[in-house]
């Protein structure tokens, strides 16, 4: 197999041409509302106080956003973070973060999507409460997650023909599957979206339960003892093809462990 990549600019969108599919920067498809306090860790991120959606992240600790790198590695003006709604035009608890502030994985690689993670400190500490709490980190690069059935949530666009953001923050659930079966899709001999450092992710058996453009950096969570525990970041799904039933890729937390605590001190 031998295929070149071209890039094309769609909106805030790159979007990678690999085989007959796009790499597109991750909405949820297949899924349902979530209430007020439910995952009360998930952020919002837009470019600007009255931007559209840019990405999602996750709250980690009272200072720290996590989120994916091709999510701020262009952004000039800093980031508006939004979080504790289900809305995404509540701006009840929000603030604006410069781009000072904004910690880049200094090996990212925006052509394939490696190491695509991202960190954001915040101006001001976000005071916890019923619907605003941080999520625990798998930080365990031993845990099994292979057929772990995992949740994803997002306020990206919920179909393949319908373009808009989600005004409400939906979820679905996937079931972590053998990177090969992401390799097939996405890797070619001349490309490598996948490695080892990528958790692949599927619908269930006869669903097409999926992320899509929007949910970009946003998390990846298992059911860990009664505990929610983030493994992932959403990082790349096919683009026009959302609601096949494709795979998607997401960053293995675990994988950067120290990145993570050397610039948090989380622990």
């Amino acid at each position: 197999m031998s295929l070149g990549c071209s890039v094309v600019i769609l909106a805030f969108f790159c979007c990678f041409h690999v085989q007959s599919r796009t790499i597109y920067e991750p909405a949820i498809i297949g899924g349902e509302e979530v209430y007020y306090g439910q995952y009360p860790w998930q952020v919002l991120l837009k470019k600007e106080h009255y931007g559209d959606v840019l990405c999602g992240g996750s709250i980690i600790n009272p200072k720290w956003v996590l989120t994916a790198a091709h999510c701020t590695h262009k952004l000039i003006n800093g980031v508006f973070v939004i979080y504790g709604t289900v809305n995404k035009d509540d701006h009840s608890f929000s603030q604006t973060v410069p781009q000072k502030n904004i910690i880049v994985h200094r090996k990212f690689e925006p052509d394939v999507l490696r190491n695509d993670v991202s960190l954001i400190k915040l101006e001001t500490p976000i005071v916890f409460s019923d619907f605003i709490s941080p999520i625990k980190l798998n930080f365990d690069d031993n845990r099994v997650l292979l057929k772990k059935l995992a949740v994803v949530i997002g306020f990206g666009v919920m179909s393949d023909e319908n373009l808009e953001f989600s005004e409400h923050l939906m979820k679905t659930t996937m079931n972590v599957v053998e990177n090969s079966i992401c390799e097939n899709v996405y890797n070619t001999d001349k490309l490598t979206y996948v490695t080892e450092a990528t958790i692949c992710a599927k619908p269930p058996p006869g669903k097409n339960n999926n992320i899509c453009s929007g949910d970009s950096g946003g998390p990846l969570f298992i059911d860990d003892q009664g505990k929610w525990l983030q493994i992932g970041i959403n990082s790349f799904v096919a683009k026009e093809a959302c609601t096949e039933g494709n795979p998607s890729g997401f960053v293995r937390i675990s994988k950067f462990k120290d990145f993570i605590i050397e610039n948090t001190n989380i622990t």
